[in-house]
């Protein structure tokens, strides 16, 4: 972990020295420094994740003229699938790096939206902005999914400014405390000091959604600082990376959740999934559980990632038809008296289907068996 922080700290003050020693005239430049950059970063982790992000960047550069030319757009399919096949056997066959491994699901996302884009918003996308969408390192395995036609190139011409750059450290330092000192120290010594037998299960059923729930708040410091140390170094380079957390912790009911928690993910499922799916069955309820569903098996292609898919759906589309049918009931339940209740159940259930759907976890696993007799063999098989 060491080396490779002390690796991706060389590797972005090499390229910031170069990034800033080229004017702001030659803004091409600035953008190759960063493609080429990243993607010698990315080989020096992981060869065959450049290799193949390279070769998915190529493919979606060359069919987004196609696609983008309406004699064409029912090509899309095809062409998502040129781009599926190979990152789909980088995920899950050749990669071994748990890093790397996230980057490989977002540069699915990502190269997915530049072939959708081409072919609904006829928009030519350049092999130049294909490259750095895909390859640069901050976003690479960290987030948030940005999209090409709204990220990056305007920033290749801007001057240095001191302020936004001590912003950027400012804001890297704050992810950095997070990873480090909240996440890895202060939770998970928490953890370990309330059950210190890694293969033993929690306690008795207070004690294992007390488990359930500080770990789910471990993945949300840990996930949210590492959005920080990439927003933070975009920064660096005067690019604006969106936000991606919106205080989730807070949130009452699954629909204010998926408002705030991974929102550059929730955008992406609007857009790309959601809203095409209801344009062509006009039904909101099946769009949205289609939607999850198919995200679930984009985190991780196991049953129990499916079932998490599936559990946030019919969640999220139960909630819409109870809202509809129930408003009276809905505004009651947003009253600052029940609030505390919808958010507890709220968390609860993020945090469980969380909980069941990562069979990594040896004391999950055991509190599964306890609790409703999924055996730690079963939730291996299936996960």
């Amino acid at each position: 972990m060491l080396a490779d922080l002390v690796l991706l700290a060389s590797a972005s003050g090499m390229m910031l020295v170069a990034f800033w020693l080229v004017p702001p005239s030659l803004p091409s430049v600035r953008c190759w420094i960063l493609v080429v950059g990243s993607c010698a970063l990315i080989f020096s982790i992981s060869p065959y994740g450049a290799l193949v992000t390279v070769a998915a960047s190529l493919i979606c550069a060359i069919w987004s003229p196609v696609l983008a030319d309406a004699r064409h757009r029912r090509k899309l399919t095809l062409a998502a699938l040129s781009v599926l096949v190979p990152l789909t056997l980088w995920r899950h066959v050749l990669e071994q790096d748990p890093l790397v491994h996230i980057g490989a699901a977002f540069t699915t996302l990502r190269s997915l939206s530049v072939l959708a884009d081409s072919a609904w918003r006829r928009t030519i996308f350049s092999v130049r902005d294909v490259l750095f969408l895909n390859l640069f390192f901050p976003t690479f395995a960290a987030g948030p999914i940005e999209t090409a036609r709204n990220f990056g190139p305007a920033a290749f011409a801007s001057r240095f400014s001191l302020e936004r750059f001590l912003v950027g450290a400012l804001r890297i330092l704050v992810g950095l405390f997070k990873m480090d000192y909240l996440a890895n120290r202060v939770l998970f010594h928490l953890l370990a000091r309330f059950w210190p037998d890694a293969a033993a299960a929690p306690d008795g059923v207070a004690a294992g959604l007390f488990y359930v729930l500080i770990r789910f708040l471990w993945v949300y410091v840990q996930f949210s600082g590492l959005t920080d140390v990439a927003i933070g170094t975009a920064q660096l380079f005067h690019i604006t990376v969106r936000e991606n957390f919106d205080n989730p912790l807070i949130a009452v009911g699954i629909r204010d959740f998926w408002r705030r928690w991974h929102r550059s993910l929730a955008d992406w499922v609007v857009g790309y999934i959601y809203l095409p799916t209801v344009r062509r069955t006009g039904r909101v309820e099946l769009s949205i559980f289609v939607a999850f569903t198919l995200i679930g098996l984009w985190h991780r292609l196991t049953l129990l990632y499916l079932a998490w898919g599936c559990a946030h759906g019919a969640a999220l589309g139960l909630s819409r038809l109870f809202r509809n049918r129930f408003r009276r009931a809905t505004e009651m339940i947003a009253s600052p008296v029940l609030r505390p209740i919808g958010w507890g159940l709220t968390m609860l259930f993020v945090a469980t289907v969380s909980a069941i759907a990562d069979s990594s976890d040896s004391r999950l696993a055991r509190l599964l068996e306890d609790t409703i007799g999924i055996s730690s063999e079963i939730a291996r098989w299936f996960g």
